[in-house]
């Protein structure tokens, strides 16, 4: 893990997760204007996916190492809430895509994305958001440990 990971907290890595996930979707409503933007939506998929893991990774390093070896029980509902949106999310987004594909393709009453790359980032957006919120609502919730400081 890069040492600047390393000193965040799990608030700033969630931050971080959604702050880029947020800026990889803008840049991608405007890679039609901008034909290197592309690219970018790409790092930046890359880069908000290690920030994800990293989140993950962490989280999991804690239940781990709980030495109740239990988790709390709003944290196990938070996650399956996580889990349910999560499918909610990947069912409801794919469907309104088959419907724009199919039906209304040809018909300028809906505002969807125009290229394949804003379909891509447009699902993804929404998947990430859905499967994370429950997670990133709880970890600003829990209480903090207090962390030792070294003299």
């Amino acid at each position: 893990m890069p040492a600047f990971l390393k000193a965040l907290n799990d608030r700033q890595r969630i931050i971080s997760s959604y702050a880029s996930a947020l800026v990889t979707y803008l840049i991608a409503a405007l890679s039609p204007v901008v034909e290197w933007f592309s690219l970018l939506t790409w790092i930046g998929f890359a880069v908000t996916f290690v920030l994800m893991l990293n989140v993950v990774r962490s989280d999991a390093h804690r239940v781990m190492n709980d030495p109740s070896d239990k988790l709390d029980e709003r944290e196990i509902a938070y996650r399956d809430r996580a889990f349910r949106w999560a499918y909610i999310g990947f069912a409801s987004l794919t469907s309104l895509i088959a419907v724009y594909w199919f039906i209304a393709a040809d018909s300028e009453r809906f505002w969807l994305p125009s290229t394949s790359l804003q379909y891509i980032a447009s699902f993804w957006l929404f998947w990430f958001v859905a499967y994370t919120l429950p997670d990133a609502v709880y970890a600003f919730n829990a209480p903090q440990p207090i962390q030792e400081k070294d003299a």
